[in-house]
């Protein structure tokens, strides 16, 4: 069901006919456009494009191609070259990049896991671990 909220005139510049019709509401200088599928875009000054869904999750979605999602205390940033970064909410970062290689980021150490099985972590005592496919570990003690 389509809702609309009068807003005032000057706060509709930018806003296509379109945008009025399907029923803005006024928050912030612009306002939010509020679609019938129940998700809402937001409209700014900047050249980016804002969606909030009935869930709670955003999505914002860069002129450069990059698309942020926030939804339940995580954040997903996916980069035009497909790189994905996601971040949870205890702070823990996970990085996939278009190469095929993994990173994970936490407090106690982080992990590159390469395409060919090899393995590599640094702990945060700065000692080295490198597993590599065939099974050989190699462990380097932290640097004085």
């Amino acid at each position: 069901m389509l809702s609309y909220k009068h807003v005032p005139r000057s706060s509709l510049v930018g806003v296509t006919s379109l945008e009025a019709l399907c029923g803005v509401v006024d928050r912030g200088p612009l306002g939010r456009v509020r679609h019938p599928s129940e998700f809402s875009n937001a409209l700014s000054r900047r050249p980016q494009q804002q969606k909030y869904h009935p869930d709670g999750s955003k999505e914002i979605v860069h002129p450069d191609g990059t698309v942020r999602r926030r939804s339940g205390g995580r954040e997903e940033t996916v980069f035009p070259d497909g790189t994905v970064v996601t971040v949870e909410r205890n702070g823990d970062r996970t990085i996939v990049f278009s190469n095929g290689q993994r990173e994970i980021q936490t407090a106690g150490f982080m992990r590159r896991e390469y395409p060919d099985g090899t393995v590599r972590t640094v702990y945060c005592t700065g000692s080295q671990e490198t597993r590599s496919a065939s099974g050989t570990v190699r462990i380097r003690p932290p640097r004085n």
